[in-house]
């Protein structure tokens, strides 16, 4: 780096040097870097401005996808970065972060603006300095070598209130950093009892790497249809997809080369954007593992069930279909696939033909994204995407369950909180992750003693018991319940949401719409009508179906007569028969 002395303007507050480059490819958009440095003793403040992806973007306003990303678990940036790497004096080993990526992104009243300011060129001290301003919110100085030519060092000056610099790679790390140097109190409150044990560490001799990046083209005076907000999720995708091995329920939201995990994704996407009775409070669409039962209590539906659902209203044997009977197949037919979505009645075999596809061969793999959207758009989501929404929220045992979420969520809303109670707020209704990142803290930190995120634990469990009585009440139409009663509901609990049974009531559906030998266009009828049916019995009819005929428990219950012990997924022509009895 050169030693001359930097001049210029200084009312961009937060500065930086650095080696200045660009990725610049054939049909891509440019992206242009900083490559710089942050050292700690000196500027630590500098770390304060640079945030993880939940500090700037608006939750409400996130889809779904970019939500899937948004999650940190601050439980391993403590244990895991700070306590067994940064300040394990038992590793004699070389540390060292490799850098932050950091996107500079524009403030706007709303979050974060669509696009840079039109950049402007000046040239300063008789053209031996270039700079580039984006409006106030950054600019980069260049300077020139002897022969005219312009160097790769750069001065870059940041405003931070008109500019987020949003760390799309290296989040844990940037946590840790900050907890390290600039103590807990950079934590945001609710996040805070997560650090709770967190181990000193002395970096006042450390520079850290950061690599800011920026996209030239997309200024407000650009033609380009993509926005920083868009471009940035990208990249951060690109960046993170190989950190760690990803859960299978991440591995199908985020597929879109399966035609079925993307009408899971685009499922999950839809329950989150309208505004009707399902929310994503009420599924658990980020389980940390294989496991093949929900976890979270307050979810009605999760990521491996829904995708169970529409492979088999979809992609099952004809005779799995017609045979009430018959044992479990695995759903892998698209031949059946193609039946089912009206393919060839509802888009031309033109449009499959400009991408080399033929039509009446089509599989659910490998698809050209166009491809997969249009089959979304066209065959999945006017009509069964509706109809496994509409079940969900309208099914009597599903409609109580919702109920009895959102009534704990208003009750849980109202009113001044602690951090715990704000922490055990998040597990159960915001940020998925939590529910088993704070558990998992809970757990370490129950060794030694009492902590936030153990307080915070403790008052969640005591609000899913709250949750369970009152849906107990709901579902049994009952002003009071015993404890007995609330256990004999969560039993059947157990049973709805399991996939036998969600696999039984959605290919019920599928056996009568194949049975009155309609189309799709009848399906929000069909299944209208029996839900509509289900649910007089479930409510009206006795108490019996409700109270008993599902519980293993009782002697002489149906689920009893079957199989006593807990069903496995292929017993879910069981459950179908039963169903379609009570019709």
């Amino acid at each position: 780096m050169s030693s001359r002395r930097r001049r210029g303007r200084r009312d961009m507050i937060v500065p930086y040097t650095g080696e200045w480059g660009k990725y610049e490819i054939d049909d891509h958009l440019t992206v242009e870097y900083i490559l710089s440095t942050v050292h700690i003793g000196r500027d630590s403040n500098k770390l304060s401005y640079i945030k993880p992806v939940r500090e700037v973007l608006n939750l409400d306003e996130l889809s779904f996808e970019q939500l899937l990303q948004r999650d940190l678990d601050d439980s391993r940036t403590s244990e895991e970065i700070i306590n067994s790497y940064l300040a394990n004096a038992e590793n004699d080993l070389p540390l060292f972060f490799p850098p932050l990526t950091i996107a500079l992104l524009p403030s706007a009243d709303d979050g974060v603006g669509e696009y840079y300011p039109a950049k402007r060129e000046e040239e300063r001290d008789g053209g031996d300095i270039l700079e580039w301003h984006f409006g106030p919110a950054f600019s980069i100085e260049f300077f020139k070598a002897p022969n005219g030519s312009r160097e790769s060092e750069v001065a870059l000056e940041i405003n931070p209130s008109l500019t987020h610099q949003l760390a799309i790679d290296g989040q844990h790390r940037l946590m840790a950093l900050k907890a390290s140097s600039l103590g807990r109190d950079s934590i945001t409150d609710i996040h805070m009892p997560l650090y709770e044990g967190t181990k000193d560490v002395d970096l006042t001799d450390t520079s850290v790497p950061v690599c800011f990046l920026y996209f030239p083209e997309l200024t407000n005076d650009s033609q380009e249809s993509r926005d920083l907000i868009k471009t940035s999720r990208r990249v951060f995708l690109d960046v993170n997809k190989n950190a760690r091995e990803p859960a299978r329920s991440r591995e199908i939201l985020l597929d879109d080369y399966d035609l079925v995990n993307y009408f899971v994704s685009k499922t999950f996407s839809t329950i989150k954007e309208e505004d009707s009775g399902l929310d994503l409070y009420h599924t658990e669409y980020d389980t940390p593992s294989n496991r093949e039962k929900m976890t979270r209590p307050l979810a009605i539906v999760d990521v491996l069930n829904m995708k169970d659902i529409i492979s088999y209203v979809l992609m099952s044997k004809s005779d799995v279909t017609e045979n009430v009977g018959s044992k479990n197949r695995r759903p892998a037919d698209n031949g059946s696939m193609r039946e089912e979505l009206e393919v060839t009645d509802r888009i031309a075999a033109s449009f499959f033909n400009q991408f080399g596809l033929s039509r009446s061969s089509l599989t659910k793999d490998n698809l050209p994204k166009p491809v997969t959207k249009k089959i979304s758009s066209d065959c999945f989501e006017p009509f069964w995407q509706e109809v496994i929404i509409d079940v969900f929220e309208s099914f009597y045992p599903f409609s109580v369950h919702l109920d009895a979420v959102d009534s704990l969520r208003n009750d849980k809303y109202g009113g001044d909180s602690s951090v715990e109670q704000k922490l055990a707020r998040a597990m159960l209704f915001e940020g998925q992750g939590l529910w088993w990142i704070v558990q998992s803290k809970a757990d370490s930190d129950r060794i030694t003693e009492e902590s936030a995120a153990s307080e915070a634990v403790e008052t969640a469990k005591g609000w899913v018991r709250e949750f369970k009585k009152e849906r107990a009440r709901e579902y049994l139409s009952q002003d009071e319940v015993s404890e007995d009663e609330v256990d004999k509901v969560n039993g059947l609990f157990d049973l709805f949401t399991s996939k036998a049974f969600q696999i039984g009531l959605f290919m019920s559906i599928s056996l009568i719409k194949k049975r009155s030998e309609k189309g799709i266009d009848s399906l929000e009828d069909i299944s209208s009508n029996f839900i509509s049916q289900l649910n007089h019995n479930f409510k009206y009819r006795d108490t019996t179906i409700r109270e008993t005929m599902f519980d293993k428990s009782v002697e002489s219950s149906l689920r009893n007569a079957y199989k006593a012990r807990r069903l496995k997924k292929s017993d879910w022509t069981f459950l179908r028969s039963v169903l379609l009895t009570l019709i």
